[in-house]
């Protein structure tokens, strides 16, 4: 790890200064659920209770429904199960994830970009998403974007590596990560889409199969 870290150390300190930075300004904010995130923090509570999905820890039906999701309503529930209902702990976890994004921001442009300065041009892009404002903020809320965005960019480095070799292994894998991206925000659907189209085109019927009946 240490000798990696020395190797690559232009992205460490991007990740780790960017994760630094995430938690510092969730924890200075202190910002409150509201709106949209204090319903996904209700139905998480509520999920946790034993009392439905609902948003008012009601057997009766409510909004909840109305809501997007519901992955990351489980996400936030499964957090609260084993944690307690300590939105810090969210915080934490999210800037996590938040890093973990920026890293695979980096992977892409490093699979993508060829030339002599792919690493720097990589790095520097890690760190533009790292600390771009609006993405860096989204960690400190309880919102669907963080978990949303950490799932997406996954999906496409592993569609990346099913389009250059197909395998039954990251056409699953590749299917399971849209999918569950699609539970927390809808849209990605497009990508599924695409990613299907190129099975049907290369002719790879089985894998196409395998694809749908795995996001099913």
């Amino acid at each position: 790890m240490v000798r990696l870290i020395k190797k690559h150390k232009l992205i460490s300190a991007i990740l780790i200064l960017g994760f630094i930075a995430s938690l510092s300004y969730a924890f200075y904010f202190d910002i409150k659920p509201s709106v949209d995130a204090k319903a996904y923090d209700s139905i998480a509570w509520s999920l946790v209770q034993g009392t439905g999905y609902t948003e008012t820890t009601s057997p009766v039906p409510d909004s909840a429904i109305g809501r997007l999701g519901p992955g990351y309503e489980f996400f936030l529930a499964a957090i609260y199960w084993i944690f307690g209902h300590k939105i810090w702990i969210v915080w934490i976890i999210q800037s996590f994830l938040h890093t973990a994004s920026a890293f695979l921001v980096y992977l892409l442009i490093r699979r993508l970009y060829f030339q002599d300065k792919a690493e720097k041009f990589a790095a520097l892009g890690a760190g533009f998403y790292i600390f771009f404002i609006d993405l860096l903020e989204f960690p400190a809320m309880l919102l669907t974007e963080t978990l949303y965005l950490f799932l997406v960019l996954s999906g496409l480095n592993l569609a990346l590596s099913m389009l250059e070799k197909p395998s039954q292994r990251n056409v699953v894998a590749t299917s399971i990560i849209f999918t569950s991206a699609v539970l927390v925000r809808p849209p990605v659907t497009i990508l599924m889409l695409v990613v299907l189209s190129f099975l049907v085109y290369k002719r790879l019927w089985r894998y196409a199969l395998i694809f749908i009946f795995t996001a099913v």
